[in-house]
Order: C-alpha cells, then sequence, then structure tokens
C-alpha cells in the first residue's frame, strides 16, 4: 500500500522522489520473487529496457545526464548530438512521430511505461 501512495505522488509533476533507499529495496524484491517464482527467464525479457540503459550509460561514459533540455515552451529537446538514455531514444520517436516534433515530459514516460507494458504483455501470452 506504501506503493500504491509513492506512485500517486510520484506522477508529474512528482512531489516525492525514491532515491536509493526505495529502489535497492524494490530491486531486492524483484530479485526475491524472480527466484523464488522460479521465473528468471521471464524478468531478463522484463529487464531488457534496464539493459539498454546500462549500455547506454556506458557509451556516455557514465557523465552524460539523461534529461532533455527543457525549452521556455514546457517542451524537451535531445541534450546531446548523440544518444545517452532512454530518455533520449523517447525524444526523438515521439518527434519522429508528432507534427509538431514537440515533445512533452508526460509524453515521454507514458512512451516508456508503454514500451515496458507491451513488454509484460508478451511474456504474459
Amino acid at each position: 500500500s506504501a506503493l500504491i501512495a509513492f506512485l500517486f505522488y510520484n506522477h508529474f509533476p512528482a512531489k516525492v522522489f525514491p532515491g536509493n533507499t526505495l529502489t535497492y529495496a524494490i530491486g531486492a524484491l524483484i530479485a526475491c520473487v524472480t527466484i523464488l517464482g522460479n521465473v528468471e527467464r521471464a524478468a531478463l525479457i522484463l529487464f531488457i529496457p534496464y539493459f539498454l540503459e546500462l549500455g547506454l550509460k556506458t557509451k556516455g561514459k557514465f557523465k552524460k545526464e539523461s534529461f532533455g533540455l527543457p525549452k521556455k515552451d514546457g517542451s524537451l529537446e535531445l541534450r546531446y548530438p548523440k544518444i545517452y538514455g532512454l530518455e533520449h531514444i523517447a525524444i526523438v520517436i515521439l518527434k519522429k512521430l508528432k507534427p509538431s516534433h514537440k515533445v512533452y515530459e508526460q509524453e515521454i514516460v507514458v512512451l516508456l511505461l508503454l514500451v515496458e507494458v507491451i513488454i509484460a504483455t508478451t511474456i504474459i501470452f
């Protein structure tokens, strides 16, 4: 129930942030459930975006930020000429799909969540 409250307050605009304490605990919980439930293959597939993020962070030598560059109208632009995070990939995809070529934070979050839901649905069925 605490995570439901966290999810409520973490929606845009976020009022709370997870920090290392929550992310480590959730990671440990996911690992335990994965091992005890004998669903390692499914967990590996679910974590593909995170492995991709690790590869992109490594490409940037862990020094590049995974944020878009905010514009005055609230839209986001790429911060670097190259891609160093999943957020950057989302910005590029959304700019190509939208006629206005303006991308907002909420749209990036929805796209990344949609990708994760598609992966999870694929695993289930």
